[in-house]
């Protein structure tokens, strides 16, 4: 097993081992204590055929817990304030005290919705993050950034709230289907790009293999789920890095963002539509080819970026106009004082950031998307 410390305001663990969930009750029961649970999750999950849902029900009532279940529908438009009083109100119909947990067993959004939950619910109370997820693994779970959307643009509403504990069982990630296995790895070359190069080898090695684990080759699905676990404990690593110091956001954790500034304004437009990982994909490359037009990198950076991205089979010409993101550019939660920090990218594997003036963002949006 793999276990990583935390480091935070309230420092905690991340357990990493294939087979972890069955498990995953007495876990929670030696580290957190409590006698309620309430696992939030949502429709596909709880479709799946490995059952994670029936799987964390039994092995937290077995550790002794009442569990209740909360169900949403997938999908990133759930995160919503509606479905957000629908959550906090049945944790209040269940009886949850402030000594109990919410469990977050899902992807993205279930751990950003059942992460706000948990920290509002009775001023905070502990949240055990399980991703299903690989974007989830690799991102969201950790960090303690939490949230809902509003129609104006993603996680305006959110609050800083660390778990107090995350447990990650990487066979659940092996089955994911191809197209949502690709939103972690978009994450994963960003923190290739941003400190950690080798990150990159062994996610390549790791989707040479998950093919094989089709075939029933167990030696190959060993390999696999190995390189994957090696993979997650890599890039929280370099996450744990930034967030260590500045769990709110207002310094190093910044670097997190690469990608994300003219990422996440595609995802929004798009209505969320493009996922993700393929947004923050394509945004890489976008302000990468952005900060070059603006003489803060090399252009051989710029197409070092957008070869490995397209490489990895992403999508890098945007669907869009900059005027059609140009509402959700304004909206962006990171500008402070009419300034935003744009991650530049030096190197593969080096970073700088740069302020830059907010108001000419649209500039900015120009000169990645090619619009002269």
């Amino acid at each position: 097993m793999k276990e990583l410390d935390i480091r935070g305001d309230r420092p905690y663990k991340m357990l990493i081992e294939p087979g972890l969930l069955p498990e995953a009750g007495k876990y929670i029961s030696h580290a957190l204590g409590g006698s309620r649970a309430f696992v939030l999750t949502d429709s596909t999950v709880a479709a799946l055929p490995s059952m994670p849902l029936a799987t964390i029900y039994r092995s937290l009532t077995e550790a002794g817990y009442q569990v209740s279940t909360c169900q949403l529908p997938a999908g990133e438009s759930s995160k919503n304030p509606t479905a957000y009083l629908d959550v906090v109100s049945m944790m209040a119909d269940r009886g949850l005290q402030p000594t109990d947990i919410l469990v977050a067993l899902g992807g993205g959004m279930i751990g950003d919705l059942g992460g706000f939950a948990a920290a509002t619910y009775m001023r905070g109370i502990k949240c055990v993050q399980i991703p299903t997820t690989f974007l989830a693994a690799v991102d969201s779970s950790v960090g303690g950034k939490t949230a809902i959307d509003l129609p104006q643009g993603k996680n305006l509403i959110g609050a800083f709230w660390e778990p107090s504990l995350v447990l990650c069982d990487p066979d659940l990630l092996l089955t994911l289907p191809a197209t949502v296995f690709m939103d972690g790895c978009a994450e994963t070359i960003k923190y290739g790009i941003l400190k950690d190069p080798e990150v990159i080898a062994l996610l390549r090695q790791t989707l040479e293999k998950i093919p094989e684990r089709s075939a029933k080759a167990s030696d190959s699905a060993d390999n696999a789920t190995d390189l994957l676990c090696q993979v997650i404990a890599r890039a929280v690593t370099t996450k744990e890095f930034y967030v260590h110091g500045d769990v709110t956001d207002k310094g190093k954790r910044g670097f997190l963002n690469l990608g994300h500034l003219l990422g996440h304004a595609i995802e929004a437009w798009s209505c969320f539509s493009l996922s993700h990982g393929q947004s923050v994909a394509m945004g890489m490359v976008l302000e990468a080819r952005g900060c070059a037009a603006l003489g803060l990198t090399s252009s051989d950076t710029a197409d070092e970026i957008r070869e490995l991205v397209n490489d990895f089979g992403f999508a890098i010409d945007p669907p869009c106009t900059v005027q059609d993101i140009l509402p959700y550019l304004v909206h962006d939660k990171r500008i402070r004082n009419n300034s935003i920090g744009l991650i530049v990218p030096d190197s593969i594997g080096n970073c700088h950031m740069e302020p830059y003036p907010a108001d000419e963002l649209e500039k900015f949006a120009r000169l990645g998307f090619g619009e002269q």
